[in-house]
């Protein structure tokens, strides 16, 4: 501590509270008068005092603290960088999850109202039982197709049989009680008598909404 007042201030510190904390002053390093801070602290050993004390070089504390500094500064970019393509990746994930959701809505419904209706109307006419054979396996792997409907209404509405949610499925699918009762091979007062049970249990009987459009709103 070249500084004769730094130094007389630091002892009268020192002596008064028996200890001093970051007590700044110049002192000469490495050839250059550089700002340092000394804390140090009176001990005891043997009876005789002692004075235990560090000193630390301000210009590097700042080069620390500004290394720091910038590593957190390059830390928070890598994070917000980070951020930013994980939001990219969720959001075009979400885009194809959306995508190839409408897509098969596309294929379930051109299976439904272009292909299914005349697979059934075919099995009413007179085949040979290989045709027969051919067509049920035909329509089995369609119905595969269009399985989501039947599993989402059974999910939503549990109160219903199993014959309602066929009947459920034709009906969405623009199909008349006539065409109905020759599909389900049932009587078309049956067809009739599913029906209303439906627009009952799914809260439609007071209302004015249309059984087919409630129905194509289930997907």
């Amino acid at each position: 501590m070249e500084n004769a007042d730094e130094r007389k201030r630091a002892v009268e510190s020192l002596k008064r509270e028996k200890r001093i904390r970051n007590f700044e002053f110049s002192a000469v390093l490495r050839g250059g008068e550089r700002p340092c801070l000394l804390s140090g602290e009176i001990i005891y050993l043997h009876n005789e005092s002692h004075v235990v004390a560090s000193v630390k070089d301000m210009d590097e504390m700042r080069r620390a603290v500004s290394t720091v500094q910038d590593k957190e500064v390059e830390l928070e970019v890598k994070v917000r960088q980070f951020q930013e393509v994980n939001e990219a990746l969720r959001q075009l994930l979400s885009q194809s999850k959306e995508d190839a959701k409408k897509f098969e809505q596309r294929i379930v419904a051109n299976v439904e109202d272009l292909i299914l209706p005349y697979v059934r109307r075919l099995k009413g006419t007179n085949l040979d039982m290989d045709q027969k054979v051919y067509v049920n396996v035909i329509e089995s792997n369609l119905s595969e197709l269009v399985a989501p409907f039947m599993r989402q209404i059974g999910n939503k509405h549990a109160n219903l049989t199993p014959r309602e949610i066929e009947v459920a499925n034709l009906v969405r699918m623009g199909a008349s009680s006539k065409e109905i009762s020759k599909l389900l091979a049932i009587s078309k007062r049956a067809v009739e008598f599913h029906r209303d049970s439906l627009r009952k249990k799914l809260g439609l009987k007071k209302s004015k909404r249309n059984l087919r459009a409630y129905l194509a709103s289930i997907s």
